[in-house]
């Protein structure tokens, strides 16, 4: 009875004191359940600094990482859809997987039940395309970069040589494969430099050029025996072995950054996502480098998607995360921190990046190169096992370049091995 007095005297008196409002019992807020998001993603992609500030703006996410190179997260993954056991949110999918994993479409959501429709027409549309299904009922994943290819080189060799060393008189000496080989011939008898690192990289530079490439892109009917592309760009990797031009330094291979660091070749093909791993690898080689454009037409190399494999725990979740990753501000953070290209055309114009010099390529417009060369991209078709057909292909290239092959004998044991890893006869 006094405690109940007690509690009306103190009522009536906080009422009754000038000055004094009413007293506010504090109020539990229910916090947000935390989702944690398991995100596949492989080497290089530049994309971990941006999830991490996409944790600090959204603290009832968390996303756990783990990096994989990109063969063998699709292998991986492939697996991991047939059993339904450990299926992550979210997974970054190379483009040369894209055709094998829309065979799969079943074991993925469909990001059109998002509403990833609405952002259609802010991407390139062969790079759209590349992720929808033909009738464009699916679609797999949602557009990151692209891989327009540069010419990197050195300028110091080319001075050397005796050539003109300017970007534009560059690209003008060396307008097709054939200039470009020649002018290969004069840097190595006048500097003992080699030109290119490996014949893997001119084989992709010069193929990149083709719209078609193992795959009819109207059929999907395997070509690559008989596609005059295919066969131009391996005669012209045979012509530079036979003239002894690369340094057979296999790429990304310790083996290669030593040569770079040590300079032994005097040109690099360089997609913008390998601008970073370039500066990385010879840091003290800072200005002796310049940039132009490859012989030809513009080429591609690489880009990749984000897709949400079904059997993930928090599929909107996810979604709202790749949606923000892909957004353009996010595009163009991922250029100017990593060189990764956007995707959206309208960004090929921003003056952040038609803005953007080099300090390591001898302050070469590098944005303004790298939207020109994208702008001029024409789509390549890569079919379903479009990565096993490249990695024989590559496989006898560098057994060329070791001079375990004949280049005359090449292409037909080249063309033996696609028929033994596919299981069937080429049509």
């Amino acid at each position: 009875m006094n405690r109940m007095l007690q509690r009306i005297s103190l009522g009536l008196l906080l009422i009754l004191l000038p000055g004094c409002t009413e007293v506010s019992m504090p109020v539990e807020h229910k916090k947000e359940p935390v989702h944690e998001l398991t995100f596949w993603l492989f080497p290089g992609s530049g994309l971990e600094p941006l999830i991490e500030a996409y944790e600090q703006e959204h603290p009832q996410i968390r996303v756990h990482l783990h990096t994989s190179s990109y063969p063998e997260l699709s292998n991986k993954l492939q697996t991991t859809l047939a059993s339904g056991n450990g299926v992550p949110d979210i997974a970054l999918v190379e483009i040369s997987f894209m055709e094998r994993f829309k065979e799969l479409s079943g074991s993925f959501e469909n990001l059109l039940d998002y509403g990833a429709g609405a952002r259609a027409k802010e991407f390139l549309p062969w790079k759209w395309q590349q992720a929808s299904a033909f009738d464009e009922s699916f679609l797999l994943g949602l557009p990151t970069d692209i891989g327009p290819i540069a010419m990197a080189y050195r300028r110091d060799y080319f001075e050397q040589a005796g050539l003109p060393a300017g970007p534009a008189e560059v690209a003008a000496q060396m307008s097709s494969w054939d200039d470009f080989l020649d002018t290969a011939d004069q840097v190595q008898r006048e500097t003992g430099k080699y030109m290119i690192d490996n014949l893997d990289m001119l084989y992709r530079v010069i193929l990149g050029q083709a719209e078609e490439q193992y795959y009819d892109k109207n059929t999907g009917e395997l070509i690559v025996h008989r596609n005059p592309e295919v066969y131009r760009a391996w005669s012209a990797v045979m012509k530079a072995k036979e003239k002894g031009l690369t340094a057979g330094l296999p790429m990304f291979s310790p083996e290669w950054s030593r040569g770079l660091q040590q300079g032994e070749f005097a040109v690099a093909f360089a997609p913008s996502w390998m601008i970073d791993i370039l500066k990385k690898n010879a840091p003290d080689a800072a200005g002796k480098w310049d940039m132009t454009f490859i012989p030809q037409i513009a080429s591609n190399y690489g880009g990749s998607f984000l897709t949400l494999p079904k059997g993930g725990e928090h599929p909107q979740e996810a979604y709202h995360l790749i949606d923000w990753l892909t957004q353009a501000e996010q595009q163009v953070q991922l250029f100017k921190a990593n060189g990764n290209f956007p995707s959206m055309p309208e960004l090929f114009s921003d003056p952040v990046i038609m803005e953007h010099t080099d300090p390591y390529f001898n302050d070469a417009p590098t944005g303004q190169i790298y939207s020109q060369i994208a702008s001029q991209i024409k789509p390549t078709y890569e079919g379903s096992d479009q990565f096993l057909i490249a990695r024989v292909m590559f496989d006898v290239l560098r057994k060329v370049e070791q001079e375990r092959i004949e280049p005359e004998e090449a292409w037909e044991i080249a063309m033996q091995q696609i028929q033994i890893e596919l299981g069937q006869e080429l049509p």
